[in-house]
């Protein structure tokens, strides 16, 4: 069964909105999409050890979205 207090409709009225303004929007030609830079530099290549021990080359990865991840605990 589907809660209808107040608060529950609220919410879904909101979820509901954002979503058919974040599907129209781009179709309204009003959006502004991210531009890439003018200039492409290459990042330096690094070679590191995944988990397994094995030698990983950003190079080896040449053509294809590379996310690096940095994360410390101190």
């Amino acid at each position: 069964m589907i809660p209808t207090s107040m608060p529950f409709v609220h919410t879904m009225r909101a979820i509901l909105a954002a979503m058919l303004i974040s599907l129209l929007l781009p179709l309204s030609g009003q959006a502004q999409f991210w531009n890439p830079p003018a200039a492409r530099y290459e990042a330096p290549d690094f070679t590191l050890a995944d988990l397994g021990s094995n030698q990983v080359s950003l190079s080896d990865y040449r053509g294809r979205a590379v996310i690096l991840l940095f994360w410390a605990t101190w």
